[in-house]
């Protein structure tokens, strides 16, 4: 577990790696997923500045684990957007190359950053990127949602049964669901990213679960099928969650190890 004894010795404030100057040229965008908290990945990006690379990993209103319950309804797609392209051309600004890694619903913002072609570009990562959800949660976003919204219903517990059985409170990510949100990036995805999917040219990994308990099994293939890259692979990841920050530590170090060599490959 040497890695991890490396990475665990590196005395630097989590705020201090959301914008990090490294000196290899490399720049990596790094994007949490909704609802969660830059604090769930702080161990990747503290391995990323000890590889020297430069980070950005922004904190968007209405998108992270601490905003308001009432607030995050107030967002949507769109303006995290906005938020991360600014991010993006800032990190642009001080490198020559750029990674865009995307966890979750921050994966498919990755895919529409990559899709729009950057010219420091040189590939993409998706970890647990949804494009399908499980049948439970697609019946929920496409048929219960207007019926929750006539009741008044704005929020469900994420271990919800008619939404995460495997849900486990981490510490890091909101326990509560906005379901007008997230029905926001479930139109978002449906009628938008699936098209993206097919501008990307840039070399892209796609990581899994082995068997999620929020998005379809079938969301690898479909971007693997339907990017324009020469270069693409599917990694599956040794866990049975959506969680990824769940795996144990063999488990997390093969997923930094093979991203690592993604990187290296690539840019």
């Amino acid at each position: 577990m040497g890695l991890f004894e490396d990475v665990n010795k590196i005395n630097i404030e989590l705020k201090e790696l959301l914008e990090y100057n490294g000196s290899n040229g490399t720049g990596i965008l790094f994007l949490n997923g909704f609802g969660s908290s830059v604090g769930q990945i702080e161990f990747f990006l503290k391995y990323l500045a000890h590889k020297d690379y430069s980070i950005a990993c922004p904190v968007i209103k209405g998108y992270s684990r601490f905003d308001d319950k009432e607030e995050k309804n107030n967002f949507d797609p769109e303006k995290w957007l906005l938020e991360v392209r600014r991010a993006l051309k800032k990190l642009e600004e001080r490198v020559d190359k750029v990674i865009i890694i995307g966890v979750s619903f921050g994966g498919n913002i990755a895919i529409t950053l990559a899709g729009e072609g950057s010219k420091k570009l040189r590939g993409v990562v998706t970890l647990e990127a949804p494009i399908f959800f499980r049948l439970r949660i697609s019946f929920l976003l496409a048929v219960l949602r207007p019926i929750l919204d006539l009741f008044g219903i704005s929020f469900i517990r994420k271990n919800a049964i008619i939404y995460r059985r495997g849900y486990k409170n981490d510490g890091h990510s909101a326990l509560w669901i906005p379901i007008k949100a997230v029905g926001r990036i479930f139109d978002y995805i449906r009628f938008r990213n699936r098209q993206e999917i097919k501008k990307i040219t840039a070399p892209i990994m796609i990581a899994q679960a082995r068997k999620s308990d929020l998005i379809s099994s079938r969301c690898a293939d479909y971007i693997f099928a339907n990017v324009k890259s020469n270069i693409k692979e599917i990694f599956y990841l040794p866990v049975n969650n959506h969680d990824l920050n769940l795996m144990d530590e063999e488990g997390r170090i093969l997923m930094i190890e093979k991203i690592q060599k993604f990187i290296e490959q690539n840019a």
